[in-house]
């Protein structure tokens, strides 16, 4: 194997099926051996030049910030806000009819409670 392929490009090889094995949340590997032979044979014809850096670590979040996606959400409704604020009165009726109809089910509804005691 040392004859047909750079030892870049085994230890490429290995590196990845070592961290695919290791990896979280993935489904477990049923045959590391072909996935190495695979590895190996990708790595040999796409050999990384050793000078570039690896993939920086995201970190952990810290407390109390918001994640990306509450962000993008928070951006989308904000953007959604400012369309339906710049429609005319007439527009806006059937638009918010539709949203409504659309979230009855997953409103709270606190009235049955109160009565019901």
């Amino acid at each position: 194997m040392m004859a047909q392929f750079p030892e870049d490009a085994i230890r490429a090889a290995l590196a990845r099926v070592e961290a695919r094995l290791t990896a979280p949340g993935l489904s477990p590997l049923s045959a590391p051996a072909g996935d190495f032979r695979w590895a190996l044979q990708d790595a040999s014809k796409n050999v990384p030049p050793p000078s570039l850096p690896g993939p920086k670590s995201l970190g952990t979040k810290k407390q109390g910030e918001p994640s990306v996606m509450e962000r993008f959400l928070a951006a989308r409704a904000q953007e959604a806000l400012a369309v339906y604020k710049a429609l005319d009165e007439k527009d806006r009726k059937p638009i918010f009819e539709a949203f409504k109809e659309q979230h009855k089910a997953k409103a709270l509804k606190l009235d049955n409670g109160a009565s019901k005691a």
